[in-house]
C-alpha cells in the first residue's frame, strides 16, 4: 500500500493510541498491522508506537570547550 506521510502519520495516531492500552497479544496484532499498512520496518514502527507523543529535550552545545 503506498500512502503519503499525513496518512502515515494518521494510521499511527490512531494506532498508537490503541497499543498502550493494549496487552501483550493485542500489541502484537497492532504492530503487525501497521507494518503491513505503512510499509514501515518491525523494529521502526514498534518504536514509533511506543514513543509517539513523547517529547526530547536535546542540549546542543554551541561553543567550543575553552571559551
Amino acid at each position: 500500500m503506498d500512502l503519503k506521510m499525513g496518512q502515515k502519520r494518521a494510521v499511527t495516531v490512531k494506532l498508537a493510541r490503541a497499543y498502550r492500552g493494549a496487552g501483550k497479544k493485542k500489541k502484537s496484532k497492532i504492530l503487525d498491522t501497521m507494518v503491513q499498512v505503512t510499509g514501515y520496518n518491525g523494529c521502526y514502527a514498534g518504536w514509533l508506537l511506543r514513543h509517539w507523543g513523547r517529547k526530547y529535550l536535546v542540549e546542543i552545545d554551541c561553543f567550543p570547550p575553552g571559551i
